[in-house]
């Protein structure tokens, strides 16, 4: 069942050092239909699948919600490194990629690769869920209040090597780079043997569901002829499961992760605010001036207004619809992202290792 439909809610987590740990087994019961709600937060024990109630939530705890962010997952891979656990690491940003294509993909890739240990958890993604502003501050590890131009298009590579500099990595042993696989090699820089801290992103799942006109079901069924075997005559996921074994081949731990999930949204109208909007996406906009997202308001009531949550910049103001309702033309049905049902923030968080011995 998809998780949207889900009516079950389970409360399942440790405190481990002030955060969440989830179990890996949350994603089986995911796919299962099972809503989950993170402990430690108000309204425990409440269903936690409306957008009212996780808005409620996520506001009240700002940047003391318990749970891991995005941007923390890079603090975790660089004390995992100080600690030894790990040498060389490579963080595969699979853009777009939900709980639910995680659990097509992994049961695909569990049976191909039966060498490959895979570790699950969860994380939250950075709101409003947008590829400007929760991918920048993956790959960055900063809040989006201190990036240069919060919303506006950036350098995750560069954010990237910043972070693993401050590290005291060599720059030389840092690389970011973006992937092409459907029509291009993996790029040179990823051979170096002085490589130590890799950032690939992909963009497959994000330009799938953007080009998606029939809705979730349509991403499950790209995403399944996605994850069939090696064609040629269209791009599988073969290409990235080859470039991922080599990398496992020569010492790496793998992390797989989002910037975002998706939803399947209704068009409520699309406002016309000329150039006042920094951003325009389907299920949030962005606005540096909060009177100019009042007067979207007042055309699309059932909206919220996203602001000073700890984490944006206080002069940036996110305008998001309520519910699974999107900036589009009024009952049309769209996959986008943006917004803040679990489908959208919730986002899986593996880690791959290869083992010898199967």
């Amino acid at each position: 069942p998809s998780t949207s439909t889900a009516a079950a809610v389970l409360v399942l987590g440790v405190r481990q050092g002030g955060k969440v740990s989830l179990a890996g087994e949350v994603l089986g019961l995911f796919q299962a239909g099972v809503r989950v709600l993170i402990p430690d937060l108000p309204g425990q024990g409440e269903r936690l699948d409306d957008t009212s109630s996780l808005q409620a939530t996520l506001l009240s705890m700002g940047d003391s919600l318990p749970g891991w962010v995005v941007r923390e997952s890079l603090a975790f891979l660089a004390y995992l490194r100080s600690q030894g656990a790990i040498e060389k690491t490579a963080l595969l940003i699979l853009d777009g990629l939900s709980l639910a294509d995680w659990g097509l993909i992994a049961s695909a890739w569990r049976k191909r690769h039966t060498q490959w240990h895979f570790d699950e958890r969860l994380l939250l993604a950075q709101i409003p869920t947008i590829t400007a502003i929760s991918r920048l501050a993956l790959a960055s590890g900063l809040r989006p209040s201190d990036l240069s131009t919060p919303g506006a298009p950036q350098d995750e590579a560069q954010g990237w090597r910043a972070f693993w500099g401050r590290e005291g990595l060599p720059d030389n042993a840092i690389v970011g780079l973006s992937l092409a696989l459907d029509r291009s090699d993996p790029p040179a820089e990823i051979s170096s043997h002085r490589l130590q801290a890799l950032c690939l992103i992909d963009r497959t799942i994000d330009d799938v569901l953007h080009g998606s006109v029939l809705g979730e079901a349509d991403i499950q069924s790209s995403l399944r002829l996605w994850l069939e075997p090696a064609s040629q005559e269209r791009y599988t996921s073969a290409r990235l499961e080859a470039l991922m074994d080599e990398l496992l081949g020569r010492g790496f731990t793998i992390f797989i992760t989002s910037d975002h999930g998706h939803c399947e949204g209704r068009g409520m109208g699309q406002p016309s605010e000329g150039l006042t909007a920094i951003t325009r996406g389907k299920r949030a906009r962005l606005y540096k001036d909060r009177r100019a997202a009042q007067r979207v308001q007042i055309s699309f009531p059932d909206t919220i207004i996203w602001e000073r949550d700890g984490l944006l910049p206080d002069q940036l103001v996110a305008l998001i619809p309520q519910g699974r309702q999107a900036f589009t033309t009024f009952n049309e049905t769209v996959v986008t992202h943006g917004g803040l049902t679990l489908d959208e923030v919730i986002v899986p968080f593996i880690e791959i290792r290869k083992s010898e011995n199967v």
